[in-house]
């Protein structure tokens, strides 16, 4: 029995460099196995990293994919899409602030269509189509014939102003405002915009509770419409807004009278500093209930 040991402790001895390398190449075989394995998990979190981007931008949902992009960027600074990424997220910066531009500066029929044509597949060509949509029913109320607001249903036959439209052709010549309403619907409007220059929470006072739209957005809440006077306090500029050259129309419909109200605004910016004074005219049409409270206000540059 003690020969065997000592016969089987010389083979192991002899063959020991043998089994260092058996088991040095098991060992290396295991590392390399796990990095292939946690290089391969790498790759599919980068791919869904990818198409999770591909989502939002499909859905339109503008503010998740900027935050998707900016999380793979993140992630993978160098990855397979990183290039694609850095394209698609400044062609995104570009078109905002091109966007921005125009509705900042009291956009137009031309200005929007101007934009819509110079991106057919933007980022914001939802946003362009529905203010289009509100500046053609402007014009459209304006002009109060029944050849302009036929051509608002035809170019917008499911447009979000298809029911006032149809009220207001079937009101034409028919209906005049008393004095007393004249004087009561030009009071909400200067109410309206006297609060918006003093960025005053009584600004909702003058709102329905159902409002259409308002100034290009659809169905507002009163969140939004503070969320606009809030822009438009935004910077270190001080503005004034006076309202002026009034239009009251009555219409009828089954709920009783609403009112078009076309209006002259003057924007007012830093009046006290002669060097960088500047005044913009714009052009606007509130929409008023039975109450005199607005339902839809549509301002756009004047011509």
């Amino acid at each position: 029995m003690e020969n065997e040991k000592k016969d089987l402790a010389r083979r192991f001895a002899s063959n020991k460099w043998l089994w260092v390398a058996v088991i040095s190449a098991m060992i290396l075989g295991g590392i390399i196995y796990g990095l292939l394995s946690l290089t391969r998990g790498t790759e599919l979190t980068e791919t869904d990293a990818w198409q999770r981007v591909g989502h939002f931008q499909a859905a339109g949902q503008l503010d998740s994919m900027e935050a998707a992009l900016n999380d793979y960027l993140w992630t993978y600074g160098d990855g397979r899409y990183s290039e694609d990424a850095r394209t698609l997220r400044d062609r995104l910066n570009r078109e905002r602030d091109e966007w921005e531009k125009v509705v900042d500066n009291h956009c137009t029929l031309e200005t929007v269509d101007e934009y819509i044509y110079a991106h057919p597949d933007g980022f914001f060509r939802a946003q362009a189509l529905t203010l289009l949509d509100s500046l053609t029913f402007l014009n459209a109320q304006e002009l109060n014939t029944e050849e302009a607001l036929m051509n608002y249903l035809e170019q917008y036959p499911t447009g979000r102003f298809v029911s006032q439209t149809q009220t207001l052709l079937k009101s034409i010549g028919k209906t005049e405002a008393s004095d007393e309403e004249v004087t009561a619907a030009k009071a909400t409007v200067e109410r309206h915009f006297k609060a918006m220059q003093e960025n005053e929470q009584t600004i909702v006072t003058t709102l329905a509770d159902n409002m259409s739209s308002y100034i290009g957005k659809p169905n507002p809440t009163v969140s939004d419409v503070l969320a606009y006077m809030a822009h438009f306090h935004k910077g270190n500029d001080t503005k004034t807004l006076t309202s002026q050259d009034f239009v009251v129309k009555k219409m009828m419909n089954a709920d009783g009278p609403m009112y078009s109200v076309q209006f002259l605004l003057v924007e007012t910016i830093n009046a006290d500093d002669t060097t960088h004074c500047e005044v913009k005219n714009l052009k606007g049409n509130a929409i008023l209930d039975a109450s005199m409270h607005m339902t839809s206000l549509v301002l756009e540059k004047a011509k």
